[in-house]
């Protein structure tokens, strides 16, 4: 991984959780939302090839959090793909 980015993990996920709370408030067009919809699979589906491939259930100990982020990610894409629609 870059540097920059292992040393502000923090500062990665916080603006994750700020990217994602704006997915919800900002009216995206359909084309961003299908590529987010897209990333969200593609990042849904690593993270089930890492759990399957996982030997011990220690070495992917973030999984819970990991989820967590993933399912506000899925929310606030339903969110953002309702105010779309309506």
């Amino acid at each position: 991984m870059h540097p920059l980015i292992t040393r502000n993990s923090d500062f990665v996920l916080v603006f994750g959780v700020i990217g994602i709370i704006l997915v919800m408030v900002i009216p995206l067009p359909a084309p961003v939302l299908d590529l987010l919809f897209a990333v969200n699979i593609t990042v849904s589906l690593v993270t089930l090839l890492v759990v399957l491939y996982m030997l011990q259930p220690v070495d992917f100990s973030i999984f819970p959090s990991l989820l967590l982020v993933l399912t506000m990610f899925r929310l606030s894409l339903n969110v953002a793909s309702t105010r779309v629609i309506l």
